[in-house]
């Protein structure tokens, strides 16, 4: 008996990993389906490719927004009580 109840045991244990296993490959198609519809990407490469791209140029739109921040300080600040 005790064979038969490991038997039953690791079939039930089975039968919840496979549902977790689906739940997840339908979340990562899901994932996919809204990366393609949103980003026009094909796969995760071009997705971290497409990220890395555009965290690049935040990071470049933020310098020139300091920059220009800082130059129109420097000329107007006394018009707005900075300095």
């Amino acid at each position: 008996m005790a064979i038969a109840d490991d038997l039953a045991k690791l079939k039930q244990k089975i039968a919840q990993l496979q549902v977790k296993k689906d739940r997840a490959q339908g979340a990562l198609e899901e994932t996919m389906r809204s990366l393609k519809a949103e980003f026009e990407v094909l796969d995760l490469k071009q997705a971290k490719q497409m990220l890395k791209q555009l965290k690049n140029e935040a990071e470049e739109k933020q310098e020139e927004f300091e920059v220009a921040l800082n130059a129109f300080e420097q000329e107007h600040g006394d018009a707005l009580d900075l300095y």
